[in-house]
């Protein structure tokens, strides 16, 4: 059984690894996606998602942006057979 975080948890999390990272710190995020030419999997994936909460990778990158500088880096079907998606962060920091 795949569960998936909703936003505020996704929101609280963030918060935790910016508070924990130096300014040269970067997260490294994993996360199964939806993508727009993947139907069949996309179908799956919402079958056995119970959270009801994955996204496409620009609403991960949202949610992230709130407390990082996220860049997009890589797609790819793990072996569970879902679209995965890996984001990179690095906290913002005043100068």
């Amino acid at each position: 059984m795949q569960v998936n975080f909703t936003n505020d948890e996704v929101l609280f999390y963030a918060l935790e690894f910016r508070r924990i990272l130096t300014e040269y710190g970067i997260i490294i995020v994993v996360e199964p996606t939806y993508h727009r030419l993947s139907t069949y999997t996309n179908r799956y994936m919402r079958m056995c998602d119970h959270g009801q909460y994955i996204r496409d990778a620009d609403g991960y990158i949202a949610l992230l942006r709130s407390q990082f500088v996220t860049g997009f880096g890589l797609c790819f079907r793990g072996a569970n057979l879902y679209n995965n998606t890996v984001i990179a962060g690095k906290p913002y920091y005043e100068v």
